[in-house]
């Protein structure tokens, strides 16, 4: 039986990520998830250090409309943690989700 991957998701909770939270619960089968720092390169290194991960899914806003890419982010996350860190790019125009 194969183990279980561990993956990291750092994702502003302002971004409209339409199915994202949905996809990552499916993952955690009931385990609970976390909110880390508000600083997400302190997040990151918080969450990693005491889970461990195989990988990190970093979700931005666009070039040109994320702080976090001006910040260059991405960049210092793949320095910090000696795992792949992989992008994915939220669509600034998606719709929020509706409210529960």
């Amino acid at each position: 039986m194969s183990q279980p991957v561990r993956l990291i998701v750092i994702a502003n909770r302002t971004c409209p990520c339409p199915g994202l939270a949905d996809e990552v619960g499916v993952h955690l089968k009931g385990q609970p998830g976390e909110v880390g720092d508000a600083d997400p390169l302190n997040g990151l290194a918080d969450a990693h250090s005491t889970f461990g991960a195989h990988a990190i899914l970093l979700s931005t806003w666009p070039e040109g409309m994320s702080h976090w890419l001006e910040r260059d982010l991405l960049a210092r996350a793949r320095k910090r943690v000696g795992v792949p860190v992989h992008h994915v790019v939220s669509r600034y125009d998606a719709p929020l989700p509706a409210a529960a």
